[in-house]
């Protein structure tokens, strides 16, 4: 998201795509986070929020202050709440994820 984008612009962080910290194109992969020292990359993370990482709540803008989401649930519908880290999602897909629940 745009905001989230520019919270990380106002840090040290330099936005680098996956093809560009393996060497390749600029557009290839997911954008990183990373965290450079003495001009060389030192770390990358995908997320802009997480709780306890202080070096890239200091270095990098990512926040501890979480995101809240308002969604109705209808009465008589089967649905699930999925909650998930970072581990989940950089796996599988949302598609892939719904395959999985309604395969219990």
């Amino acid at each position: 998201r745009e905001s989230e984008r520019k919270r990380i612009e106002k840090t040290e962080a330099v936005l680098m795509s996956e093809g560009q910290l393996r060497g390749g194109s600029k557009s290839e992969g997911k954008t990183y986070i990373c965290r450079s020292k003495n001009g060389q990359i030192s770390y990358g993370v995908l997320f802009t929020r997480s709780i306890g990482d202080a070096d890239a709540h200091n270095y990098l803008g990512v926040s501890a202050e979480p995101e809240f989401k308002h969604v109705p649930v209808e009465d008589g519908v089967e649905q699930f709440l999925v909650l998930a880290s970072d581990g989940i999602w950089d796996q599988l897909t949302n598609e892939q994820v719904m395959r999985k629940v309604f395969q219990l």
